[in-house]
């Protein structure tokens, strides 16, 4: 078996876990959709999975500090390849009903295993830098995250792919095997790290915030900004899409280069997201205190600018090509990314150095609910939003959440932060 060191076996099992992530959410989309699941019932399959992350990132944080962030790495891996199995193997005739049941149960499990993951890696990563001073937290965290969504991305491609060309099953199977092949590669390196396996078995649950202001109204921000993006990525944009491309590609009967092109779109807005993420150290490059919190408000506030002009322009291309339209929402919707990726990155990294070592793994565990908390509702509107009142709604919903985070970053103050990079 290799032996890597754990800043690299971190990121390998982060990363094949977060591809099979965004290829199982295209998989189940496009094979329900294609079945005539509604918007909201999709959104619904989607529900427990993000409700679980709620819980998984408050607690996971908590068993952290208990057990050792390596048993939570290998916990949220080991229950991902199970579900991912079990969902492979369900029954052909199951009720409509019964098979809903069945996904929402499995995919919250998976909801469980990605942010059990989740907050292992990213605490790791604070530890990680502190063991080596010639690393930048900054740029270690916005590097994790943004190489996370850039692979994530490629999982929904590869979802869309597998799902158009073989069978629900045989997709999920795949990806199990996938996921299965680098975690055994990884373990040895996990359970040797003296960092991953510290744990303090004393430790209690005696709080259900942080006890900092600035991390909770950081938690606050995170819900509303994670609600805006999901509000139309979840559900609304790739049925929409799905439509809009049957109607251009005049497939009516067959879907297969419109789902094809839909998993290119939702994969290339991910790649590039977190290319950006990536990138963020270079775009914000002094990190004195009070320059991070101004740059997190004025960011916040440039990301409202995107779907507030989508929202007020879509009534006025009713009567345009699709093709134009189309064009016209993918462009606004990749400044949105590109936005958002910076905004994001911000926020990752004011987390980890708003925390103290000795509490590390429960503060960032109870901001990830937070953001669990924001992809919950986002996933819940989504569906709603565009059974109701279709890409219009979605997109006018998103901005107000997005005016909300605005609201909550402004609040935030440089004088607690004391940055040590």
């Amino acid at each position: 078996m290799l032996i890597f060191n754990p800043f690299f076996s971190i990121t390998l099992v982060y990363w094949s876990l977060m591809l099979t992530d965004g290829a199982v959410r295209m998989i189940v989309l496009m094979n329900f959709h294609e079945k005539g699941f509604s918007p909201f019932t999709l959104a619904y399959i989607f529900l427990l999975y993000e409700f679980m992350g709620i819980l998984t990132n408050f607690y996971g944080g908590w068993y952290g500090k208990k057990f050792g962030l390596s048993f939570i790495l290998i916990l949220g891996a080991s229950l991902q390849i199970s579900s991912l199995a079990i969902l492979s193997l369900m029954p052909t005739g199951f009720s409509e009903f019964s098979t809903i049941i069945f996904l929402i149960f499995f995919q919250g499990l998976c909801g469980v295993a990605k942010d059990l993951t989740k907050v292992a890696s990213k605490t790791s990563i604070k530890f990680l830098s502190d063991e080596d001073k010639n690393e930048s937290l900054f740029k270690n965290i916005t590097w994790l995250t943004g190489s996370k969504n850039t692979v994530k991305g490629l999982g929904f491609f590869v979802g869309a792919s597998l799902i158009t060309f073989f069978s629900f099953s045989i997709s999920l199977f795949s990806l199990a095997c996938f996921l299965a092949f680098f975690f055994f590669l990884s373990i040895l390196s996990l359970l040797r790290s003296p960092i991953l396996v510290s744990r303090d078995i004393n430790t209690k649950i005696v709080r259900v915030s942080s006890t900092s202001r600035e991390i909770n109204i950081l938690s606050l921000a995170r819900v509303f900004l994670f609600g805006a993006r999901d509000i139309w990525f979840v559900v609304g944009i790739p049925v929409f899409f799905i439509h809009s491309f049957t109607v251009i590609f005049s497939l009516q009967m067959d879907k297969t280069l419109a789902y094809l092109s839909v998993g290119a779109f939702m994969a290339t807005w991910v790649i590039l997201y977190g290319i950006v993420q990536a990138k963020v150290p270079q775009i914000i490059k002094n990190l004195s205190a009070e320059s991070i919190f101004k740059a997190a408000r004025v960011w916040s506030l440039v990301l409202v600018m995107p779907t507030f002009i989508l929202t007020l322009t879509i009534p006025v291309f009713e009567n345009v090509s699709a093709t134009y339209f189309i064009l016209f929402v993918i462009m606004f919707l990749f400044i949105f990314g590109f936005f958002f990726a910076i905004n994001s990155s911000i926020h990752s990294y004011l987390i980890l150095a708003l925390t103290k070592n000795n509490n590390a793994s429960v503060d960032v565990g109870f901001y990830y609910s937070a953001n669990a908390l924001g992809r919950f509702i986002g996933t819940f509107l989504s569906g709603l939003s565009f059974q109701f009142g279709g890409l219009f709604l979605c997109l006018a919903t998103s901005t107000i959440f997005l005016l909300f985070a605005f609201v909550f970053t402004s609040k935030l103050r440089a004088t607690s932060l004391k940055l040590s990079i």
